[in-house]
């Protein structure tokens, strides 16, 4: 089939009409809304970043750098591995904030909107030539397939469809709002389009013109050059600058920005692109040297090697076609996502904030950033019209790459430093751009200045290698942005600002309208009392408030959402500008405020000032928190210490100054990790620890509970020195342990010393004997006796070795052993009938044959206690979550002045001989181990009741 511009043109339209309708049914449709929610389609999407460079412009960077066009997609390798150190804490501050662009992180950490509008310009200008290079890509496909030269006309044509496309699709989503599914399902399959069409055509050239892998290895083996031209530049003077820029390309492009942070679906979305992006981007750059090796055979002198792609599967118009349109799909993604990201970024710091109709400001500002999205588009076509065609798709991509990596000082910066400040961002940003201007942008242009000069002064030898320019303008940017933050001052509002970009939890609601008819009435100031009310209207229903609000929480939480819908369309200055003017408070300020009501307290003590009710009763609250004979310690909902009371001063021996409006985590060891440990408890939680302080130990008790609060909760911890106590206690458990020994051994002594006199004097008797009748029954008396001392060594051994046997609980049905027991039972003694009522058999939690032993003791205890014909009655029954057995008996029953001993080791009512007093301490030690419980209480009748409480399986 003969390719002409009409087919290419209809199948161009067709496919991202496909688009279109995809994304508005998953939008729609709550069945398939799912895929765009999805943390696998999140991770494709961020596919975006692969654009027509990757399918054309990558094998033509191979034709000129070899493998150095790995170095394109090895720095988004290394910045996904960095996503816990440098994307996560953005993300974080993205949703906390609802901040909708790069622009907007400048603008709300450096409180400026001059920061934000010139981040802004830069980025715009930075852009142009990266659409630029997807309507040249796409235009000279085209071109190529049809077999024509180039022209701009042509670039024009594809212009306007790609234009078209992005405001059909971008006007759904310029309001701003976060996560949108259908965006981020169309970008996931449009990643997923052009991987299997790369692949598809990289196979088949594989196939066709190579014969397969065993022939391609022959074919380079025959031309050593080719593999030495594609592995000799690796690693040299451009590899490392090309990694550095791609690393923060990868998250710094307002596209990438936009796709990775504003529309993530959940935290664990992060998680999966860390590995998913890099998988994608090496299996989608599998087939560029391929591509590369045939083009070069295949094409005709003067075809740039932008376009081997296209020229690898000539004589296969399906395959040609397959490739133009990754190359549309890639063109079309890349624009869209870029065109709302930067229309945002214009309407929110390049458009005027008033207007003489404030009902329509909001209109206004929807309107114009759909308006500019047809300008980005229409920008990127005059560039287009104005660069040379000297120049590669890769110098056009790189010139992009490297301006929004002078984003990163300034982004750095918000994170982790917290003196930059916003004369120091924009020094260094304009220093980044001229030098961008100058170094990056002219050649593209065609406007060559001589620099060599420069270059030399800094040291670069050559100034025609890529990383003379990058690094040359990175450092002069970044040494700028720390000299001039070094020698200006930050406002309060950037130091506040700061504080809440390191620690995204610190609040912004402290300074608010007070009411709902103060907040409606600031609102309508600035957009009118119609928009107003649909605003907060809208914001009520999300926040699940029904206004006006009943309290003040259910307040805070309208202004929580109204103020995060507003930043994500109009940005975080104006957004806080309209509901609150105000700034943000951190905990130091409610630490000071605490402060001075105590020097206000001391005063009124003193009489130098008149006393109230009022003032009286926080006095004498105060002074209870201060006398209080426990440490008390509060935090806020940012884990920043307000109280630090006076007897935790005199435990930990930190001052409360040097304590209050400080971070938790700020506090010395120990008290910071029992801090922390207590903070992920439930309310009402107690622990308590022993911790080495060097010169001793302490032991501390300690236990929390929540404060409510008016949007979140804080904490109180409640701390006891128990040191002392604790030792006491072992003083008396050590003073009770050598009783017990003491009664023990009296125990063993009786208990043994018995059979061994009975033993002593018939040996005694046989010795002077040895020939006498009844020696055999003398000799049965001693192996009697002996056996009984045997007994009684076994018995006291596993009483002392119980809690060393390991048990293995296990779901038993109770019924079914307490069977088993008393047929054992009845095998060793007879007289009483044992009657069993096992109604309930539920499984409990115990181990079979510990069980088994604790029922047949217990039964041989109830029989031996009985007299002929007596019944031992033994019953089960359910109680809150319990299964119990109860062990009756009709015998004379326990005194009730020996009740309390009888599970003591030794203690026995059994006649001399009958026992060793062992059976019921051993037995109530291994229920007890099976976590349950064993009691005795006398019956009513007469005789008495054990009771075994054991967990049930279900509890």
């Amino acid at each position: 089939m003969q390719l002409n511009h009409f087919i290419l043109f209809f199948l161009a339209v067709a496919l991202l009409g496909f688009y279109i309708l995809g994304s508005e049914v998953v939008e729609r449709s709550p069945r398939w809304g799912g895929l765009g929610r999805n943390r696998f389609s999140y991770a494709l999407a961020l596919g975006v970043y692969a654009t027509t460079w990757t399918l054309f412009g990558s094998v033509g960077f191979a034709a000129t750098e070899g493998y150095d066009f790995l170095a394109i997609y090895f720095g988004v390798t290394l910045s996904c591995i960095a996503i816990p150190f440098l994307w996560a804490p953005v993300a974080e501050l993205v949703d906390r904030y609802r901040l909708g662009s790069i622009a907007d992180v400048f603008a709300f950490r450096y409180q400026s909107r001059t920061l934000g509008a010139a981040v802004s310009i830069f980025m715009v200008a930075g852009l142009l030539p990266y659409i630029a290079l997807q309507l040249r890509a796409v235009a000279d496909g085209a071109a190529i397939l049809v077999g024509e030269e180039p022209s701009e006309e042509l670039g024009s044509v594809y212009a306007l469809l790609l234009s078209a496309f992005a405001v059909t699709l971008g006007v759904r989503y310029a309001d701003g709002r976060a996560h949108r599914p259908g965006l981020i399902a169309t970008l996931a399959f449009e990643s997923l389009f052009k991987l299997v069409a790369l692949l598809v055509v990289g196979g088949s050239v594989l196939f066709t013109a190579f014969g397969g892998v065993r022939h391609l290895n022959e074919y380079l083996q025959a031309r050593p050059d080719l593999v030495e031209n594609m592995v000799n530049p690796v690693m040299g003077d451009s590899w490392i600058a090309l990694v550095f820029v791609t690393f923060c390309a990868a998250f710094l492009l307002p596209r990438q920005f936009f796709v990775a942070f504003v529309q993530r679906p959940g935290p664990r979305s992060l998680n999966t692109a860390r590995w998913a992006l890099p998988l994608y981007l090496f299996a989608i750059n599998l087939p560029v040297p391929i591509l590369y090796w045939a083009g070069r055979d295949l094409a005709a002198p003067g075809v740039r090697p932008d376009v081997y792609v296209l020229v690898a599967v000539q004589s296969s118009p399906a395959l040609q076609t397959l490739a133009f349109l990754g190359a549309v799909s890639a063109a079309s993604a890349m624009i869209l996502v870029s065109s709302i990201a930067l229309s945002g970024m214009v309407a929110n710091y390049l458009v005027p904030r008033f207007g003489p109709s404030p009902e329509s400001l909001l209109t206004r500002w929807a309107v114009f950033r759909r308006s500019t999205i047809i300008g980005v588009v229409v920008a990127g076509l005059l560039i287009h019209f104005t660069l040379p065609r000297t120049r590669s798709l890769v110098d056009l991509g790189l010139a992009s790459f490297v301006a929004v990596t002078h984003l990163l000082p300034g982004l750095l910066g918000a994170l982790f430093w917290r003196r930059a400040t916003r004369a120091g961002v924009l020094a260094g940003l304009v220093v980044g751009a001229i030098s961008w201007a100058l170094l990056t942008a002219s050649p593209l242009f065609g406007v060559e200045l001589d620099v060599s000069r420069l270059y030399a002064l800094f040291g670069f030898t050559d100034a025609a290698e890529r990383g003379s320019a990058i690094w040359l303008s990175l450092t002069a940017h970044a040494f700028v942005f720390m000299g001039v933050s070094l020698l200006t001052a930050r406002s309060p509002e950037e130091r506040n600002a700061a504080e809440a970009c390191r620690e995204p939890r610190v609040t912004r609601l402290l300074q608010m309208p007070d009411s709902a008819e103060s907040l409606q009435e600031r609102l309508t100031s600035y957009v009118g009392k119609r928009t107003a009310i649909e605003e907060i209207y809208q914001a009520a229903t999300a926040a699940d408030v029904h206004w006006p609000p009943r309290d003040r929480p259910e307040l805070l939480r309208v202004i929580t959402e109204l103020e995060g819908r507003l930043s994500e369309r109009i940005g975080p200055l104006a957004a806080r500008t309209y509901v609150q003017g105000g700034r943000p408070v951190r905990a130091d300020a409610l630490a000071e405020r605490l402060r001075a009501f105590r020097e206000l307290d001391s005063r009124y003590a003193a009489g130098t000032q008149r006393n109230s009710p009022a003032q009286a009763a926080r006095r004498y609250l105060s002074q209870l928190m201060s006398e209080l004979p426990v440490g008390v310690c509060t935090v806020d909902d940012h884990e920043d210490v307000v109280v630090w009371n006076a007897q935790l001063v005199r435990m930990s021996g930190l001052d409360e100054d040097d304590i209050c409006g400080h971070p938790m985590q700020d506090i010395p060891d120990p008290w910071w990790p029992l801090f922390d440990e207590l903070a992920h408890q439930p309310t009402g939680s107690v622990i308590e620890r022993e911790y080495d302080l060097g010169d001793g130990t302490i032991e501390l008790r300690a236990q929390t509970a929540t404060i409510p609060g008016e949007s979140e909760e804080g904490r109180v911890f409640v701390v006891e020195d128990v040191t002392a106590l604790r030792q006491l206690e072992r003083h008396v458990a050590h003073k009770d342990r050598l009783s017990s020994i003491g009664t023990l051994a009296s125990g063993v002594a009786h208990e043994v010393g018995n059979p061994l006199t009975g033993i002593l004097m018939v040996a005694k008797n046989l010795a002077t004997d040895p020939g006498a009748d009844d020696a055999a029954d003398r000799l049965g008396i001693i192996v009697d006796e002996a056996q009984r001392i045997h007994g009684i060594v076994q018995s006291l051994l596993t009483f002392s070795r119980l809690d060393e046997t390991p048990v293995e609980l296990q779901a038993i049905p109770v019924a079914t052993v307490i069977r088993n027991a008393a047929e054992l039972a009845k095998l060793e003694t007879d007289g009483c009938r044992i009657d069993l009522d096992l109604s309930v058999n539920a499984p409990a939690m115990a181990s079979p044959d510990g069980l088994t032993q604790v029922l047949v003791n217990l039964l041989n205890n109830a029989r031996q206690a009985c007299s002929s014909g007596a019944t031992v009655y033994v019953r089960t029954r359910a109680e809150n979550g319990s299964v119990l057995i109860d062990v009756d008996d009709e015998g004379p029953g326990i005194p009730e002045e020996l009740s309390t001993r009888v599970f003591e080791p030794f203690f026995t009512t059994k006649s001399h001989g009958q026992g060793t007093g062992l059976g019921l301490s051993v037995s109530r030690q291994i229920v007890e181990r099976f976590g349950g419980s064993l009691r005795y209480e006398p019956r009513r009748s007469g005789g008495s009741r054990f009771t075994i409480t054991l967990q049930a399986y279900e509890n």
